[in-house]
């Protein structure tokens, strides 16, 4: 057995759409912080599941009334479509729904 770690260690959970959400829940890869759970649920409450990251900008102000850098947005939907949690649509740059 080598002593060297996989390069997609902690990344190697396959299809997790079918997995429960307490299990979802205990698993780090799966942890939202704050912002993240703003930008979740400006999408889900105030954009209809879909929206432009300027949409989720003005939709993040108004929830929070806090001015949130377009670069921390852009990390974090980033974040959140790598962990399946949201999706890019093709063809729309800049533009994120709900999987």
């Amino acid at each position: 057995m080598s002593n060297t770690l996989p390069v997609n260690l902690g990344k190697r959970f396959g299809d997790v759409s079918l997995l429960p959400e307490n299990l979802k829940n205990q698993l780090n890869a799966f942890k939202v912080d704050e912002l993240e759970s703003n930008i979740l649920a400006v999408l889900k409450d105030d954009l209809d599941g879909i929206g432009n990251i300027d949409e989720i900008l003005v939709s993040l102000y108004k929830k929070t009334n806090k001015v949130e850098e377009r670069k921390s947005v852009s990390s974090r939907l980033y974040k959140l479509t790598t962990r399946k949690r949201l999706e890019k649509v093709a063809g729309k740059k800049g533009v994120y729904r709900f999987v």
